[in-house]
């Protein structure tokens, strides 16, 4: 629980990080961070908190890991990139997001991953009993990536091709 917990607030410590990045990139922005961050860190919170109430309603664990690590993993994490793009006002096409979004949203996986890792091995804390779950879990992720670049794609302010 206390995993779950420190996930979502990371989600929502990853806007900022996530927003600093497109800043990198693609500076067209001097305003800085607006007001609609707050509103959107909110909104990640509470989509991660509907993505663990839904994945504790599947009796099969298997299955609910697969669908926490797309929808939570994948598609919210790709959610958060098309948020900062929209609240940050960043000029970017839809290849430049699509890229983007895989690269960073990729990354927060494998770095979920490492935590697995390392809570299982150091602190004891059970995650998994299949040995091929972390493959599952960064196959499931890029399958919300996917899912996610799909939904908001169409949604992104068009500067190229």
């Amino acid at each position: 629980m206390y995993y779950l917990v420190a996930i979502a607030l990371s989600l929502c410590v990853a806007y900022f990080l996530i927003f600093k990045v497109f800043s990198v990139f693609f500076g067209e922005n001097n305003a800085g961070i607006s007001r609609r961050a707050v509103l959107s860190v909110a909104m990640i919170f509470v989509f991660a908190w509907l993505g663990y109430t839904v994945t504790f309603l599947i009796p099969d664990l298997e299955t609910g890991n697969r669908v926490l690590h797309l929808f939570v993993g994948g598609f919210l994490g790709t959610l958060i990139c098309f948020l900062v793009v929209k609240d940050g006002g960043f000029k970017i096409s839809r290849i430049q997001f699509f890229i983007m979004s895989l690269l960073i949203v990729t990354a927060l996986g494998a770095f979920n991953e490492h935590m697995e890792y390392f809570l299982q091995t150091y602190v004891r804390y059970l995650f998994y009993s299949n040995p091929k779950d972390t493959w599952l879990d960064l196959l499931s992720n890029t399958t919300g990536i996917l899912f996610g670049n799909a939904c908001l794609l169409p949604f992104l302010n068009r500067t190229g091709k």
